[in-house]
């Protein structure tokens, strides 16, 4: 727990970025299936990584 309580810490305040439970090939999957999509489901959220990858892969008006 204390890694992951460091990691926090240091996470909110700007210091190290955000961790994903998804791979760089699983994000990029989950990107080209988000692209262009008005509404994405995500089903559970980490750290807010991919949520923010699929929000940029979305229209702006889309709704994740």
């Amino acid at each position: 727990m204390g890694k992951t309580l460091i990691h926090l810490i240091r996470y909110f305040l700007g210091l190290e970025p955000a961790d994903s439970q998804t791979t760089d090939a699983e994000r990029l999957a989950l990107s080209r299936h988000a692209k262009g999509r008005r509404r994405v489901a995500e089903i559970g959220v980490y750290e807010g990584l991919t949520s923010a990858l699929l929000l940029r892969a979305m229209p702006t008006d889309g709704t994740l």
